[in-house]
């Protein structure tokens, strides 16, 4: 399947009314290519970044149970940490959604859901909040 390139930056200028007083985005320096770090990447080496476990800390999960009253209904298995909730909500909707699928989206609201969908090329339906 080819994804639709729809940058986040892009759609903001695009869909909003104000002009914006100065597009900071310009740097004068070169961008790495990866190609210039293979050579001293360990081919062996995990993608597990705290080497316990890439799902989050044992611990984290356990404690993330707790609070929220799953700890007799779910297992630290069924728990993921992520880095924010851009990444939680990267994953959600590009598990979830597939192309022709409908999605309600609050508006007006956070952008990223509605970037994730088209991308995607699932229908949008909006509600104003």
């Amino acid at each position: 399947m080819k994804v639709k390139i729809h940058t986040l930056f892009q759609y903001l200028l695009e869909t909003t009314e104000a002009e914006p007083e100065a597009v900071v985005g310009f740097s004068l320096a070169e961008s790495p290519r990866l190609g210039d770090f293979l050579s001293d990447l360990d081919p062996d080496l995990p993608l597990d970044w705290n080497n316990r476990d890439f799902r989050g800390l044992p611990e984290l999960r356990d404690h993330v149970l707790t609070n929220a009253g799953l700890a007799e209904r779910c297992t630290q298995e069924d728990v993921l940490i992520t880095a924010g909730a851009a990444e939680a909500n990267y994953l959600a909707i590009m598990q979830t959604l597939q192309p022709g699928d409908e999605i309600v989206l609050e508006t007006p609201g956070w952008p990223q859901a509605e970037v994730l969908t088209k991308a995607i090329g699932a229908r949008i339906t909006k509600i104003t909040r």
